[in-house]
């Protein structure tokens, strides 16, 4: 089996530790898919994610590679709002999962050929003590993560038993509050191919384990914060995945988490 890792932020590197969790928990084999492969009759899983959107492009276009070559593709639970022309050319082999419900109403209603599934963001399946287990020692990780926070120029002492504020920029942004913020998804960006995966994610987790309380609209802080036992305000980002996931995913499964500007609940 073929996987193809999107880059990312750490955001997508939670979901490729998690994703390689379960490809070793279920005994999958797998290589990863090279930007110069042209397979064909293989099956090929595409990482979960955000990137079936109008503002990316880096999944439609390894989509329109694929195609037509007698592969079978999957792709893990995404958000999925365009890129019409490019799924409709998947057949009914093929497989999209969706982590929303307004995604998987969207990709019903375009009436593609293939199977269409609900699922959960895979990043919610990490197991962090595995995680962890598969790391260096504790020591070495601290020594790294200090190192990636100096460099990211985070003050530590300002994250530590505090309220923290990690609210997005970028194209997917909403608002950034007054006061000290910090995108620690882009800042502590480290891969998503296994090895870079695992320290990503560890970081992250970390990170959000110092926090006395974090207030985010990027999904995958709030997962990450969930996932470290840390209380989180979740607000939505700029096309409504936030607050899909949260009624898909984390509504009553997860007591530290909250929702500001509580969403209508999927009829």
């Amino acid at each position: 089996m073929l996987y193809f890792s999107c880059p990312g932020n750490s955001g997508d590197s939670l979901i490729g530790a998690a994703t390689y969790q379960l490809f070793a928990k279920y005994g999958i084999p797998f290589s990863l898919l090279a930007p110069e492969d042209q397979p064909t009759e293989r099956t090929v899983l595409l990482s979960g994610g955000g990137n079936l959107v109008e503002m990316y492009t880096s999944m439609a276009s390894v989509v329109r590679r694929l195609v037509n070559r007698s592969n079978r593709i999957i792709v893990l639970p995404h958000s999925i709002m365009g890129h019409w022309t490019d799924l409709s050319r998947l057949g009914p082999n093929d497989v999209i999962f969706c982590r929303e419900m307004d995604s998987y109403k969207r990709v019903k209603a375009a009436g593609l050929s293939a199977e269409v599934r609900l699922g959960h963001d895979l990043a919610l399946y990490l197991d962090t003590a595995v995680l962890e287990a598969s790391l260096p020692s504790r020591s070495e990780l601290m020594e790294s993560f200090g190192e990636r926070i100096r460099h990211a120029r985070i003050d530590i002492d300002k994250i530590d038993g505090k309220r923290v504020s990690c609210m997005r920029r970028g194209v997917e942004a909403t608002f950034v509050p007054k006061g000290v913020n910090y995108d620690v998804s882009h800042m502590l960006r480290s891969g998503t191919r296994p090895g870079l995966a695992e320290r990503g994610s560890w970081d992250l987790v970390h990170f959000c384990s110092r926090a006395a309380h974090i207030t985010t609209n990027r999904l995958h802080v709030g997962i990450a914060s969930i996932l470290a036992g840390t209380p989180v305000t979740l607000h939505d980002n700029s096309y409504g995945k936030v607050s899909g996931v949260f009624r898909r995913s984390l509504e009553g499964r997860y007591p530290n988490v909250e929702f500001i500007d509580r969403p209508a609940r999927d009829s």
